[in-house]
């Protein structure tokens, strides 16, 4: 019954998520505004990486691959904060997808993956990142997806290591950290 319970309170949770991150307008977070200012500028004809001697004085402080997404989304005519908030939820929902297929990787049991599906969907900090546009909710999506296909590598043997370097490189040119 816990089982059932616990995902079911934690699904409340995210769809309460997914319906303010549509509902508002203004920011969550200060991250978001400079991320959105920046994506905007980018869209606009403008650059990420500026000189810090001349202005515009701006400081990129992520890689590129979260920008080039969010003004991907603004061109396509999304307002600045929904297309960000938009690839951190979608990004959200690969990780609670990719946590339930590593778990079943590892242990074979469903009832393991339930489980750390539902610690996953619960986990606070991951709902806040993944309804503001968070960068670092990507870099973990990337991550996450890397180690995936390394454990299909590793454990079954499949052809999937290109895979997993490919989206290692993408959790790093997503975020800086990502390589840890």
């Amino acid at each position: 019954r816990l089982l059932i319970l616990a995902p079911a309170i934690a699904g409340v949770g995210v769809v309460c998520h997914f319906g303010m991150m549509l509902w508002a307008q203004h920011e969550f977070a200060s991250p978001e505004s400079v991320v959105a200012a920046q994506s905007t500028m980018l869209a606009h004809g403008g650059s990420l990486y500026y000189s810090l001697r001349d202005y515009p004085y701006t400081v990129t402080a992520y890689m590129p691959l979260f920008y080039g997404l969010e003004t991907a989304l603004l061109k396509a005519g999304l307002p600045v904060y929904q297309a960000g908030r938009s690839i951190s939820f979608a990004a959200l929902l690969g990780i609670f997808a990719l946590v339930w297929r590593l778990l079943l990787l590892y242990t074979g049991e469903r009832r393991y993956a339930w489980t750390g599906l539902a610690l996953c969907a619960s986990t606070s900090l991951l709902l806040q990142w993944g309804t503001v546009a968070q960068v670092d909710t990507l870099a973990v999506f990337f991550s996450l997806a890397g180690f995936y296909q390394f454990s299909r590598y590793y454990l079954r043997g499949d052809k999937t290591l290109l895979w997993a370097a490919a989206l290692a490189l993408a959790a790093v040119f997503t975020k800086q950290t990502a390589v840890a």
